[in-house]
C-alpha cells in the first residue's frame, strides 16, 4: 500500500546522561526555586521495598488530562499499549491486570475507568505470592481512590474535541472524616465519540508462480459513540479498640452504538461474497465489584486482615450484519444478539507476624468462583426476508474455581541487605456445560517459588543491585477452553480465519531472571538499568487449518519460548545536570526486548507479537507556583513477526506527541488544557499467508486521531 504516513523513519534515540547527572549532584546543587519534586516514577518507597513496586501517584495519572487509562500507561516505563496493555512487550495474557488486587473478568477493559477514579497504579515487574504468580511479564494494579482524613469537595468539567465532534466529560468527588468514620465517593461521567473515514485496506493474491491474480482495495467509514457513568465509594469505620472495617465499591455503566460499511472493489479476481456491506451494532455493559475487609492489629505487631467480595460483569449486544452481493442487491441480513455474564465470589486473607528478628512473615490465602453465562443466537435472511440456512441457537455455562495458598516471607538480613521469600500454590479447576459442544473439564495446578533481593553497595546509600527468580505461569482463559466457532461475516481465509477454542490447552510455565542496577539521588530523582529472561514452556500459539474449506484458528501448546530484555529508566531534575538551569523535569525511559519460539521458523518469531522497541521522553516545566506545562514524546516499533510456518505479519512504527499546560487561576480553582496524538501518524499493519499453492496479502492503514482537552478544576 501505497502511503507517506506507512513509509518508515528513522528514530534518533535521545541521548542518555545519567553520568553527567551523577558528576553535578553535589558540585550544582539546585536552587530553591528550582527544586521541583519528582513524584511520579521514582518514589522512595521503590528504594526501600524488597520487591522495586513502581508507584504512580494520582497527581501523575491525570497529568495530561487524560479520559482514559490506556492513554496513561503508554507513557510509564516498561508498559506499551497496542490493542491491549503490555509489559516486556506481552500481552495476551502474559501481562497481569489487578484493580485493587484482585484479577479483573476475562473481556474486562482498563479503558472503562476514568483516570478520576484511581488512587494510583503499582507497577510489579517481578511477581509476588500475595498478588499472584499469574504474571510472565509483569503485573499492573489499578488502586481507587481511597478514603481521607479530612474534608475535600471536587468538582472538574471538561470537553474533548477531535475529528469526530466535541464531548464532554464531569467528576465529583467528596470526601470528609466523621469521628471513626471517613468517606471517599468519586463519580465520573463523559462520552466518547470516534471515526473512521478514509480508513483503507488492501488485498493481494498471488499463485504458485508468483504471479498476481487477485487485487481488492477496500474502503472503510465507521462511527462509534460510547457513554461511561462510573461510582466509586470508600466507606472505613475505625472501632473502638483499634480494628478497621472497609469497604469498596466500584459500579459502572457503559452504552456504545457503532455502525459503518465497508466498499470493495476488485481490481483483479473474484471480489469477496459481499463486496458491500454494513454493520450496526448497541451494547451495554454493566460491571459492579464490592469488597467488605477486616482488620485487626495483634499484639507484638501481628496482623490479621480478611476481606469478602462480589463481582458481576454483564454484557448485552445486538449486531446486525448486511452484505450485498456482486450484483448489488442485498443478499444477507444477519442478526446477531448476545448476552454473557460473570458473578463471582471472591475471599482473601492474610496473617502478618513480625517472625523472629529482621523477618516479617506473611501466610494467606486467595479464592474465588465464577459462574459464566453466554449466548448468541444468530438469524440469517436474504434480500427478500426468506430465512437463509439455520438459525443458532448457542449457549454455555461455566463453572471455574480458583485457591491459592501463599507464604512470604520479608527478611532484613542486615542493615544493607533486604530479602523476599514466597511461595504459592494456586488451582484452577474450570467446567463447562453447551448445547452445541461436548462438556470441558479442565484442572490445573502451579507451585510457584519466588525469590528477591536487594543490596545496596557499601559505602554509599544511593546505589543498590537487585535480583530475582520466580516461577510463573499463564492460564487459559475461559472462552478458549470452549470449542466453539465465532465465524468471520465476509472473505474468510487464512489472513481472515474463523476462530475456535481448544478444551485441551494447558498452563504456560516459566522461570524468570531480573537484575537491575538503580541510584537515587540526594534530593530526588533517579535511574535504573534493569535486564530480565523468562524461560516459557507450553507456549500457546495459534494453529491455522483448513475444514471443509473453511480457514480456522485455534490455539494450542506448541514447544517453548525465550524471552529476553533490557530497560532504562530515568527520572530527574534538569539542575542536576545542567547548573542553574530552569524548574525542569526530566523522564525517560527505554525498553528493548527480545524473543524467540521454537516451534515458529525465524528470524522475527517473537512470542505473542512483542513489541521489540518502546521509548518515552516527558519534560515538566514549572513556571512558579502558578503555572506547570509539559510533553511526552513516545515511540514504538513492531516490524516483521513470523507467527507460523505460512504466516507472518508486519506492523508499522507508531510516534505520539502529548502535551499539557495547567494554570492556576486561583487557589482553587485551575484550567487544565492538553492536546494529544499532534503528530497524528497513521497506523499501518499487513499479514502474509504463504504455502506451495501461492500467497495471500493482506495490508490495513487505520486513521489516527489528534485533538484538545479543556479542563476546569475547582475545589470547594
Amino acid at each position: 500500500m501505497k502511503s507517506a504516513s506507512c513509509t518508515f523513519v528513522p528514530f534518533t534515540v535521545f541521548a542518555v546522561f545519567a553520568a553527567a547527572a551523577t558528576a553535578q549532584e553535589v558540585t550544582n546543587p539546585p536552587v530553591p526555586m528550582q527544586a521541583v519534586q519528582i513524584t511520579a516514577w521514582p518514589d522512595r518507597q521503590r528504594q526501600g521495598d524488597a520487591t522495586g513496586k513502581v508507584v504512580i501517584s494520582h497527581a501523575d495519572i491525570v497529568r495530561f488530562g487524560d479520559t482514559s487509562m490506556s492513554d496513561v500507561l503508554k507513557r510509564l516505563p516498561g508498559v506499551t499499549v497496542a490493542g491491549e496493555v503490555r509489559m516486556r512487550g506481552l500481552g495476551s495474557g502474559y501481562t497481569q491486570i489487578l484493580l485493587n488486587g484482585d484479577p479483573v473478568a476475562p473481556g474486562f477493559s482498563i479503558d472503562s475507568i476514568s483516570p478520576e477514579l484511581i488512587e494510583r497504579v503499582e507497577l510489579m515487574r517481578s511477581p509476588t505470592v500475595e498478588y499472584g504468580t499469574q504474571a510472565i511479564a509483569g503485573t499492573i494494579n489499578i488502586v481507587l481512590r481511597k478514603a481521607t482524613s479530612r474534608r475535600q469537595r471536587e468538582a472538574k468539567f471538561g470537553v474533548v474535541s477531535d475529528r469526530a465532534g466535541v464531548t464532554p466529560n464531569l467528576s465529583l468527588r467528596m470526601a470528609d472524616r466523621l469521628g471513626g468514620f471517613s468517606y471517599t465517593v468519586t463519580g465520573a461521567a463523559r462520552q466518547e465519540k470516534a471515526s473512521g473515514p478514509g480508513d483503507t485496506e488492501q488485498v493481494t493474491g498471488a499463485g504458485p508462480d508468483g504471479a498476481v491474480n487477485l487485487r481488492r482495495d477496500l474502503y472503510y467509514q465507521y462511527r462509534i459513540h460510547n457513554r461511561f457513568l462510573s461510582l466509586a465509594p470508600r466507606l472505613q469505620w475505625t472501632l473502638a479498640g483499634g480494628d478497621t472495617i472497609s469497604s469498596q465499591t466500584f459500579i459502572e455503566i457503559n452504552d456504545s452504538a457503532r455502525h459503518g460499511n465497508t466498499v470493495e472493489t476488485t481490481l483483479l479476481g473474484a471480489p469477496s461474497d459481499y463486496p458491500d456491506n454494513a454493520f450496526t451494532s448497541a451494547a451495554r455493559v454493566e460491571t459492579v465489584r464490592s469488597d467488605l475487609a477486616w482488620s485487626h492489629r495483634g499484639a507484638n505487631g501481628a496482623r490479621i486482615e480478611a476481606k469478602v467480595g462480589i463481582n458481576h460483569t454483564g454484557r448485552k449486544t445486538h449486531f446486525v450484519f448486511m452484505g450485498t452481493g456482486a450484483s448489488r442487491a442485498l443478499s444477507l441480513e444477519r442478526a446477531v444478539d448476545s448476552e454473557a455474564r460473570d458473578d463471582q465470589l471472591t475471599s482473601s486473607g492474610k496473617y502478618s507476624i513480625p517472625f523472629f528478628e529482621g523477618h516479617s512473615l506473611v501466610a494467606g490465602w486467595d479464592s474465588a468462583y465464577t459462574e459464566r453465562g453466554e449466548y448468541r443466537l444468530q438469524h440469517d435472511r436474504d434480500g427478500a426476508g426468506a430465512p437463509r440456512g439455520v438459525d443458532l441457537d448457542e449457549s454455555y455455562d461455566a463453572k471455574v474455581k480458583r485457591l491459592a495458598f501463599f507464604v512470604q516471607d520479608e527478611w532484613d538480613i542486615t542493615a544493607r541487605w533486604q530479602m523476599y521469600l514466597g511461595l504459592r500454590w494456586e488451582g484452577l479447576f474450570t467446567d463447562s456445560l453447551s448445547n452445541v459442544v461436548a462438556p470441558v473439564h479442565n484442572r490445573s495446578g502451579v507451585w510457584s517459588p519466588v525469590l528477591q533481593t536487594v543490596w545496596k553497595l557499601p559505602g554509599t546509600a544511593k546505589d543498590q543491585l537487585r535480583l530475582g527468580v520466580s516461577r510463573t505461569y499463564k492460564a487459559p482463559t475461559t472462552p478458549s477452553l470452549i470449542p466453539r466457532r465465532y465465524t468471520a461475516n465476509n472473505d474468510n481465509g487464512p489472513t481472515n480465519p474463523d476462530r475456535q477454542g481448544n478444551p485441551q490447552l494447558r498452563p504456560e510455565l516459566a522461570w524468570g531472571l531480573d537484575a537491575a542496577y538503580e541510584h537515587y539521588f540526594s534530593k530526588s530523582g533517579m535511574i535504573s538499568a534493569s535486564a530480565f529472561v523468562r524461560r516459557i514452556d507450553d507456549v500457546t500459539v495459534e494453529r491455522l487449518y483448513q475444514e471443509s474449506g473453511v480457514w480456522i484458528a485455534s490455539p494450542v501448546n506448541d514447544g517453548k519460548a525465550l524471552v529476553r530484555g533490557i530497560e532504562f529508566e530515568a527520572a530527574l531534575p534538569l539542575a542536576l545536570v545542567v547548573a542553574n538551569a530552569p524548574a525542569i523535569d526530566i523522564k525517560i525511559n527505554l525498553a528493548r526486548n527480545w524473543s524467540s519460539l521454537d516451534s515458529v521458523p525465524g528470524p522475527h518469531n517473537r512470542l505473542g507479537a512483542q513489541t521489540p522497541f518502546s521509548a518515552n521522553v516527558g519534560l515538566d516545566y514549572r513556571v512558579g507556583e502558578g503555572f506547570t506545562a509539559g510533553g511526552n514524546f513516545g515511540f514504538r516499533r513492531a516490524g516483521p513477526v513470523n507467527l507460523s510456518a505460512f504466516l507472518s505479519s508486519y506492523a508499522w512504527p507508531t510516534r505520539t506527541l502529548d502535551v499539557y499546560g495547567v494554570m492556576k487561576l486561583s487557589a482553587a480553582t485551575q484550567l487544565r488544557a492538553s492536546a494529544f496524538n499532534l503528530l497524528h501518524q497513521d497506523s499501518c499493519n499487513a499479514t502474509r499467508f504463504a504455502n506451495e499453492d501461492g500467497s495471500l496479502l493482506r495490508s490495513a492503514r487505520a486513521r489516527s486521531n489528534r485533538g484538545i482537552r479543556l479542563t476546569l478544576e475547582h475545589k470547594i
